[in-house]
């Protein structure tokens, strides 16, 4: 998510597979997921390519709906409807607050009682067991609970049942202080023990841990990380990082540097212009001193990032001769010594603006048509009149 709320898809090595433009987004599931887009009004099913697979019958979403469009096993749900894989809705449901994938044609939903029962694709509810927690699904199984007891910790006792799809109870853990279903195995937390199990709650092994960090219960079985982050406001975010949680270091170097380098142009950058008279310079910032470098102010860029940029007047000449800009990265997630931005700035006088390196100096590069030949070290760059650099 962008800071403008804007979301998009990484891969596992944090390359934009999909560009950030949706106002909701939800996980893929075989291959397809469903997006919102804000200015069209419309949710679309899209493929991993981020390509439009067809477009799916629903209203703009509200805070109860965030949670439903999620598109598995060829089906989702939206304004309380099944829909098939096509977009179209083939059953009305139930009053649904929250509702978890159909497996094997069997999911969770949560009524407006703030309950968890089972329902199928017609619409039909199964069994008559209601349960306060919907934990997760793993297999043919469904996990749910009820809360038996607080500790004074804020830390809640389960008694956790397992139900099949029949709504049949298969077995019961009672008193756990927590449990949580992860893809083959489950973490079950006791009062002096957690250890990993099966899908059947037997131990994979003898190792036990005095504490294996789980996420909190949630409203929606299956992909509980994921739809926390997903549906939580700007600030429950923020809050989450404090406390523990992730923060990605992925940046799109080229944009960010695009928002701020943009601004060059064929004499200079900003207000400040090479050749650019002394009175005009003085004037605007009422300088008494013209000696050392006088700062010309800050050009904002994308994500917190921004450029200070100053000039140097040559007293003979009363004319801007260098425009040095320094780039700030402090609000980027990045370590110091990455060279990223340092880099996608080589790249865009390169590709950009086609600026080429000076044979036997690294650090120069040169361009016909500007007025100035660009020294770039790291985040600095240096704008320097070509009749100064050719005379040396």
């Amino acid at each position: 998510m962008l800071e403008n709320t804007k979301y998009g898809f990484i891969d596992t090595n944090g390359h934009v597979v999909i560009e950030p433009i949706y106002d909701r987004v939800n996980p893929f599931h075989d291959g397809k997921a469903i997006v919102y887009r804000e200015d069209r009004k419309v949710y679309v099913a899209i493929d991993t390519n981020g390509k439009e697979l067809f477009e799916v019958s629903g209203d703009a979403p509200s805070s109860s709906m965030m949670l439903k469009p999620i598109i598995a096993n060829n089906y989702c749900v939206l304004d309380n409807f099944i829909c098939n894989e096509k977009g179209e809705r083939i059953q009305r449901l139930p009053e649904v607050l929250s509702i978890s994938p159909f497996v094997d044609s069997v999911a969770m939903f949560q009524n407006d009682k703030y309950v968890w029962r089972q329902i199928d694709l017609n619409g039909k509810l199964i069994g008559n067991a209601q349960y306060q927690c919907a934990l997760g699904m793993m297999d043919n199984i469904t996990y749910v609970g009820n809360i038996v007891s607080t500790l004074d910790d804020g830390n809640n006792r389960i008694n956790v049942s397992t139900l099949n799809k029949k709504g049949e109870e298969l077995y019961r853990i009672e008193n756990l202080l927590g449990f949580f279903p992860l893809y083959n195995n489950i973490v079950i937390c006791e009062d002096n023990k957690c250890y990993f199990a099966d899908k059947n709650g037997v131990p994979i092994n003898n190792d036990t841990y005095a504490q294996i960090v789980i996420p909190s219960y949630t409203s929606v079985p299956g992909y509980p990380l994921v739809y926390e982050f997903l549906t939580s406001s700007l600030q429950s975010l923020k809050e989450c990082y404090k406390s523990g949680g992730v923060l990605a270091s992925y940046v799109d170097e080229h944009k960010i540097v695009g928002s701020i380098l943009n601004k060059i142009t064929k004499d200079g950058f900003g207000k400040a212009r090479i050749g650019q008279k002394a009175e005009e310079i003085i004037r605007m910032k009422n300088i008494k001193d013209l000696r050392g470098w006088i700062s010309l102010g800050v050009e904002k860029g994308i994500n917190g990032v921004y450029a200070d940029y100053e000039v140097i007047l040559l007293p003979e000449w009363y004319s801007v001769c260098t425009i040095h800009i320094k780039l700030n990265t402090d609000l980027l997630p990045l370590k110091k010594d990455d060279p990223r931005i340092g880099i996608a700035i080589q790249e865009y006088f390169e590709k950009e603006l086609g600026f080429k390196k000076r044979e036997g100096y690294p650090n120069l590069y040169m361009a016909d048509g500007y007025s100035y030949d660009i020294r770039c070290v790291g985040n600095d760059l240096f704008l320097i009149d070509k009749t100064i650099v050719q005379d040396y």
